[in-house]
C-alpha cells in the first residue's frame, strides 16, 4: 500500500514538472483549490450548491451560506473561504401597482447568483461546450471576455492574463425556457 501511495505521489510530481515546463497556464490551475473548480463546474447546470434562479428563496440561500456580510438591496453579499457571492433577490411582484419587477415570482426569490472565486481558475478548466456559449471581448477595460449561454442561464466573465483566460465570475441567471415566468409588462418591454 505504501509503495502504491509513493508511486502515485511521484507521478503527480512528474506531471506538475512537465506541465510547468510546457504550459504556464496550467500551473495556476494546479495550485488552485479543488473546491473552487468543483463549484464552477456546476456552471453547466444553472444551479450553484442547489440554489436555482427563480426557484430558490432567500431562506434557501441563508441555509447554505448563512447571513449576508452586507447588502445594498436588491443585492446581498455572502463570503466563503473560496468565493464571494452576490445574490440578487426579487423585491416586488408583478401584481404590485408600483411594480418594477421583471419576473413573476414572490418577494425574496433568487433572481441571479454571481460567484467570484478567490483563487485563480482558468476558463478552460470549466470544460465549457463553447458551441453553446457566445464569446465576446469587452472593449473597455481591455482584456475582459464574456461567455454567455442564454439557454443555460450562465454568464462567465474572465480576464486575459499572461495569455490565459482567468475566471472573474460566474453568474447564474434565468434560462431561455424561463421566459414564461416574466411579468406581462416585462414581456412587452423585451419585444420592443
Amino acid at each position: 500500500m505504501l509503495v502504491v501511495s509513493f508511486i502515485y505521489s511521484f507521478l503527480f510530481l512528474v506531471t506538475v514538472i512537465t506541465v510547468q515546463a510546457n504550459d504556464r497556464c496550467v500551473v495556476g490551475l494546479l495550485v488552485s483549490r479543488p473546491g473552487d473548480v468543483r463549484i464552477l463546474e456546476q456552471a453547466k447546470l444553472n444551479a450553484w450548491r442547489g440554489l436555482v434562479p427563480l426557484r430558490s428563496t432567500r431562506d434557501d440561500v441563508e441555509r447554505v451560506l448563512g447571513a449576508p456580510k452586507s447588502s445594498s438591496q436588491p443585492d446581498y453579499v455572502y463570503d466563503t473561504k473560496n468565493e464571494k457571492i452576490i445574490v440578487r433577490y426579487s423585491t416586488d411582484t408583478c401584481s404590485s401597482q408600483s411594480s418594477s419587477s421583471e419576473w413573476n415570482v414572490p418577494v425574496n426569490t433568487v433572481l441571479t447568483i454571481t460567484v467570484s472565486p478567490k483563487a485563480d481558475i482558468l476558463i478552460r478548466e470549466l470544460h465549457l461546450d463553447l458551441q453553446s456559449y457566445g464569446r465576446s471581448e469587452i472593449p473597455h477595460p481591455r482584456g475582459l471576455v464574456r461567455y454567455l449561454s442564454l439557454e443555460d442561464g450562465v454568464a462567465i466573465e474572465s480576464k486575459l492574463q499572461d495569455g490565459c483566460e482567468v475566471v472573474m465570475s460566474v453568474t447564474y441567471q434565468p434560462r431561455t425556457k424561463d421566459k414564461g415566468m416574466r411579468c406581462r409588462d416585462a414581456k412587452a418591454e423585451k419585444k420592443i
